[in-house]
């Protein structure tokens, strides 16, 4: 459970006004944190993109360097053990 924040005005006519400000500085955080978490996933995002290519040009030179029989053969024991096509 949150403990709630409580400012107690100066003056207590802008008590009002000072909850209402607690109130949207809150939510002003939450939304800049949820921006900066999508900044993040976004880069990281970016950095595996990058890996899924290198790793992706790994498997066709191996690919390229086996004949095309063993190549046949470990992508259908792949699926057999898998159950996907690669």
């Amino acid at each position: 459970m949150q403990n709630k924040l409580e400012i107690k005005a100066l003056n207590s006519d802008y008590q009002r006004l000072i909850n209402k400000w607690i109130k949207y500085q809150n939510q002003y955080n939450e939304v800049v944190n949820i921006i900066s978490m999508k900044q993040d996933l976004e880069k990281s995002t970016e950095a595996l993109e990058i890996k899924e290519e290198m790793i992706y040009s790994r498997i066709l030179e191996i690919e390229e360097t086996l004949p095309k029989r063993e190549v046949k053969n470990a992508k259908k024991g792949f699926v057999k053990f898998f159950g996907y096509e690669v």
